[in-house]
């Protein structure tokens, strides 16, 4: 059983929507027209400052793209090995695919208001008053998802192996819940989770409906040539190709309605949310190597270093639209790693330390629509894009582990 190497689990600042009180109406004017008229009646127009008492863009301006996420995926494999000839072997794969996945994001409640009384989109409206986070979390049923892997290696001198294998892309359907945390705007507005196996929280602030998510995972072929210099000593070149352009968008299907009792009332069934990602494949070149360092006495030491480099997902044409997503921020990718062993009897003890690092990247073409909630009946807003930024990252992994021999 084993997982891929990605990093699955990021946490970036959030926000909690205030809680409406309907003694909000009675000492703030404001709250008394906000929806009488879609703010026309209201003097001054409503503003995300007439509420709460500031002006400004919230303090975390990524949560449009995303708050967190953890994404874990585990592949229970059985494993067959044939070597028809000396120098040839050949093996197959079948697995299970075990996949649970969690998500919170925001989206914007106030473009209706905005329609009606404050015109464009502004950075200024974006405060935790007007935005309701939707919290996913959703899993595959183990034993419906299937995949494998087709490998072979072979050896033409004693000193050199080759090996490849593919793994064809293949499809997580995945259920379960998501979770509406009201926006202020929504609370005052009655807001209502509606429909089969939905609730609804005492104090209204949020409801939960069922969900389906779709995920589609790209087919990978990985290679590699390896050297051996005897003793325990080797050299190896890999190349990967990733086919992350089968990966076009992430679909998640609510399955509930959402109720609210003013201006009017109205049931707006959520719909169906295309997440476009549009990736382009990718390929990887990784270099390392071992060398057993003769000492005397019965200590085995070997010493590992490496370097790697991998493409970008992302079209790097800058005319091209690109949809970047903080849950996979996966533009060029340098790493160096160095790694030690040191055994003794049937006993090994293996350290290795990694840096990633990613080229500073501009990104003014993101494509990437901000999810606004409107009611019923109401015109589609215009569009906000979000992932427009300057992204660097970098990160560091430290690896530990102990190896028995038994042969």
């Amino acid at each position: 059983v084993y997982g891929p190497p990605a990093d699955g689990r990021y946490q970036f600042p959030g926000e909690t929507p205030p809680v409406y009180h309907a003694s909000d109406a009675n000492s703030n004017p404001n709250w008394l027209c906000l929806w009488s008229t879609l703010g026309n009646n209201c003097s001054p127009a409503p503003n995300p400052g007439a509420y709460n008492g500031t002006v400004g863009p919230g303090n975390a301006p990524q949560k449009y793209n995303l708050i967190a996420n953890n994404i874990f995926i585990a592949y229970p494999t059985l494993s067959l090995a044939w070597a028809p000839v000396k120098y040839v072997s050949i093996g197959v794969s079948g697995q299970l695919v075990d996949a649970t996945t969690t998500i919170a994001q925001a989206s914007f409640d106030g473009a209706s208001v905005e329609a009606q009384a404050n015109g464009p989109h502004q950075t200024s409206d974006e405060v935790a008053l007007w935005d309701t986070v939707a919290n996913l979390s959703v899993q595959n049923s183990l034993g419906k998802v299937f995949t494998g892997i087709l490998g072979v290696t072979v050896m033409p001198i004693d000193r050199l192996r080759i090996g490849a294998s593919y793994r064809p892309g293949f499809d997580i359907q995945q259920s379960g819940t998501m979770t509406l945390d009201y926006s202020t705007l929504e609370q005052f507005a009655g807001a209502k989770i509606q429909g089969a196996n939905t609730s609804q929280a005492k104090d209204n602030t949020s409801g939960t409906g069922p969900v389906n998510f779709d995920l589609h995972m790209p087919g990978a072929f990985k290679s590699g040539i390896d050297w051996s210099f005897g003793g325990g000593s080797d050299i190896e070149l890999d190349f990967d190709y990733t086919q992350w352009s089968q990966l076009k968008q992430i679909t998640v299907t609510p399955q509930f309605s959402v109720a609210t009792q003013l201006p009017s009332p109205a049931t707006t069934p959520v719909p169906q949310l295309m997440q476009t990602l549009d990736f382009q494949d990718t390929w990887a070149l990784r270099l390392g190597g071992d060398y057993k360092i003769p000492i005397p006495g019965p200590v085995r030491l070997t010493a590992r270093a490496g370097g790697s480099y991998e493409s970008s997902v992302y079209n790097g044409n800058p005319s091209a639209t690109i949809y970047p997503q903080l849950s996979f921020p996966n533009f060029q990718e340098i790493a160096g790693a160095v790694g030690l062993s040191a055994g003794i009897g049937p006993v090994d003890v293996v350290v290795g330390y990694t840096h990633v690092f990613e080229p500073a990247v501009q990104v003014r073409n993101a494509g990437t629509a901000m999810t606004q909630n409107v009611p019923a009946g109401s015109a589609a807003p215009p569009a906000v894009v979000v992932g427009n930024g300057n992204y660097a990252t970098s990160y560091d992994v430290l690896a530990a582990g102990v190896r028995l021999h038994f042969l």
